[in-house]
């Protein structure tokens, strides 16, 4: 009788182990389907973040990048401001400091391609100006599709002349490129090019906001 009952209370145990290890197997095959499964999703979740920022026909950045991107950008040249007044708070006429610039280029021309060639040859085109545009640029500054065939570009200049020759650069670049449009077909484009600074008075970074800076370009 003893033996018989410490037989049935191995088994019993032996059960409890073995239903145990197969609850833990389950836990960990579902744990790591749950963590595949949050993977695609957060990896579905940064496609549809990038898409959202992200122009379908150039791969530029598009308008709605520069409203999250640019906040953090004027609130460090902000404090840039405010510390290099309070250094020279002495002095009657403050130092030019490093700020940001916006570039505002219009294609010339752009709708008479659309309208003898049609819209793939316009779109043709435009991605070809993106790649100019991307090239010209250093790396440390963002090229935005501002929409339709304006482009906006978006980086830090140490000063005026540097940013005049990135502009003249562009321009020349622009209106020396042949563009494939399709079925050997060659068209030729122009930019008219603004540029303003942020802050748009070096002594007062809240005399105009960026939008207002933007538009002056």
């Amino acid at each position: 009788a003893i033996l018989t009952f410490l037989r049935s209370h191995q088994r019993k145990i032996a059960q409890e182990v073995q239903y145990r290890l197969e609850l833990e197997n389950q836990v960990r095959l579902r744990t790591s389907e749950l963590s595949e499964r949050n993977a695609d999703l957060v990896k579905l979740t940064d496609q549809l973040r990038m898409a959202s920022v992200t122009d379908s026909l150039t791969g530029l950045k598009n308008r709605r990048y520069l409203d999250g991107f640019i906040n953090p950008e004027i609130a460090r040249v902000d404090r840039l401001v405010r510390d290099r007044i309070d250094r020279d708070q002495n002095d009657s006429i403050p130092d030019i400091f490093p700020g940001l610039f916006f570039m505002m280029i219009d294609l010339d021309g752009f709708k008479l391609i659309n309208d003898a060639h049609g819209h793939a040859a316009g779109d043709r085109a435009l991605i070809q100006v993106c790649e100019i545009l991307t090239h010209c640029c250093r790396s440390s500054d963002t090229v935005v599709r501002w929409g339709g065939d304006e482009f906006l570009i978006v980086g830090q200049g140490s000063n005026r002349s540097s940013v005049e020759k990135l502009a003249e650069r562009i321009r020349v670049e622009l209106a020396a490129t042949q563009y494939r449009l399709g079925e050997a077909l060659i068209g030729r484009l122009s930019a008219s090019i603004g540029v303003s600074n942020y802050p748009f008075v070096c002594s007062d970074s809240e005399s105009l906001p960026w939008e207002r800076v933007v538009a002056i370009a």
